[in-house]
């Protein structure tokens, strides 16, 4: 037998995978990934909208406390602000006194101090200042802390 080569045709390879169409898994992944961003913006924007209340409160106060009025002028404004976040909270617009008092309390994660109470209850209506300068700015930190950790429902616009 002579060693002579048969006449056979090239090896026919198949063609390579192509990036397109995905197999399953990859669509699977893909869906996964999409429902998670979805999801994850979702509560984003949940979270942004449930705060929007407390970021007003917190921006009005900042531009009250930078005005330095006086006791009584602060006492009236800081009341004023507070019942304009407490309606976008549900609250019924005539509280005033403990019922007020016990509605903040309600939204703060932390107790109240009595000098807050007493402010906002009482040194609006006096014309003489009930505390010196020394304790309206511990008021002033207090309540500034209250809008960074109220508790507020999510925010409508309604």
């Amino acid at each position: 037998m002579s060693a002579t080569p048969l006449p056979l045709k090239p090896m026919h390879l198949p063609p390579d995978v192509g990036l397109w169409p995905l197999a399953p898994g990859w669509w699977i992944l893909l869906a996964l990934l999409l429902s998670g961003l979805f999801l994850g913006w979702r509560a984003w924007r949940r979270r942004q909208r449930r705060q929007a209340p407390n970021r007003w409160l917190r921006h009005q106060l900042e531009a009250l406390f930078e005005q330095q009025l006086d006791a009584h002028a602060t006492a009236q404004a800081c009341n004023r602000l507070l019942k304009r976040w407490a309606l976008s909270q549900g609250a019924a617009p005539g509280l005033q006194g403990k019922p007020w008092l016990a509605f903040l309390q309600q939204h703060s994660p932390q107790p109240l101090e009595q000098s807050v109470g007493l402010f906002l209850t009482e040194q609006a209506y006096q014309t003489k200042p009930l505390l010196d300068a020394a304790a309206l700015k511990d008021i002033e930190a207090s309540l500034m802390r209250f809008a960074r950790t109220a508790h507020s429902r999510e925010f409508t616009g309604v």
